[in-house]
């Protein structure tokens, strides 16, 4: 255990398990009194230009309509690349502050996190040893 290729693949792994962790509970840490809606998709920021699709993200303002009243997103919110303007995506937003929202189903970018994570640490446990 006092190689330190091993130590680091093994933090390594146990990181990408914690990022998935948080993915998966980030609408419970960020927002208070959550409630659901649909919402659109106004405007898109891409990090990279849009050719790369490989480690290349887009970032959305989004628009809800609670009680008939509209609300923009405080920030903007990772969305999949295949989103663009006028998609409707589900939200989750704060009861008594609606602008503060985040994307509803983080379940796929949740499990590739951890599952990532435990490859990486069973490998090295297992395999590379």
């Amino acid at each position: 255990m006092n190689n330190p290729k091993r130590i680091f693949t093994i933090l390594l792994g146990l990181i990408f398990i914690a990022i998935g962790i948080y993915y998966g509970m980030l609408e419970k840490i960020k927002i208070k009194n959550p409630k659901t809606v649909k919402g659109r998709i106004t405007k898109i920021d891409i990090t990279i230009k849009e050719e790369t699709k490989k480690n290349n993200s887009k970032f959305a303002t989004v628009e809800i309509n609670v009680k008939g009243k509209t609300y923009i997103s405080d920030k903007s919110i990772q969305v999949s690349m295949n989103k663009e303007v006028g998609d409707i995506v589900d939200i989750v937003y704060e009861k008594d502050r609606p602008s503060n929202m985040v994307l509803k189903n983080r379940k796929d970018i949740t499990i590739m996190f951890i599952l990532l994570g435990v490859f990486l640490i069973g490998y090295e446990i297992f395999i590379d040893s």
